[in-house]
């Protein structure tokens, strides 16, 4: 219960014009290992594997550290949460010139075309249901749009039912503020 009121103080405070991004060099390589390190617990309990790649070294970029900490947290924990038991969530970090891009994809049972409406909506349950139990608010995507529009960011999908999602982060490396 405690995690739910969490949830929902933290989507209303990202969400509120309250919520300012304090922008500082931040390293997102080790960022996306803290939260891969945390989860893989949670994962190793329902027997899915977590594989990490990356084509870069660590990486520093001008960003909120609060916000693309919340993103990567919201996604990776989607990901462990929604994928068959036995499966692996497959994690990439890239980089552009500009820009970083943060994949998270699991073996999950994909996105309806009617969840594809309803994605990135605050409360939306979609037809995936939870793995091993867990809990699922219907806030963490919502959440997660929300802070990557602040850090003039891109996020999106790619699915097709039966055959799991792929939620792609676009972030700039540098912000004009």
């Amino acid at each position: 219960m405690l995690n739910i009121v969490n949830k929902m103080l933290k989507s209303e405070e990202f969400e509120s014009d309250n919520f300012t991004l304090c922008p500082e060099i931040i390293d997102v390589k080790i960022i996306a290992n803290n939260i891969i390190d945390y989860y893989k617990l949670k994962a190793k309990q329902k027997n899915i594997k977590i594989n990490f790649e990356s084509d870069i070294g660590n990486i520093t970029v001008f960003s909120d550290a609060v916000a693309s900490k919340q993103i990567f947290d919201n996604l990776i924990s989607n990901a462990v949460k929604f994928a068959p038991i036995n499966s692996s969530v497959n994690i990439t970090l890239s980089q552009t010139n500009n820009s970083i891009l943060f994949s998270v994809k699991d073996n999950g049972p994909g996105l309806t075309e009617k969840d594809k409406k309803s994605l990135f909506k605050r409360f939306s349950k979609l037809s995936a249901k939870p793995t091993g139990g867990e809990h699922s608010t219907g806030l963490g995507l919502s959440i997660v749009k929300k802070l990557v529009e602040k850090l003039r960011g891109k996020v999106w999908c790619e699915s097709e039912f039966g055959a799991g999602a792929e939620f792609i982060v676009e972030l700039p490396r540098f912000s004009n503020e």
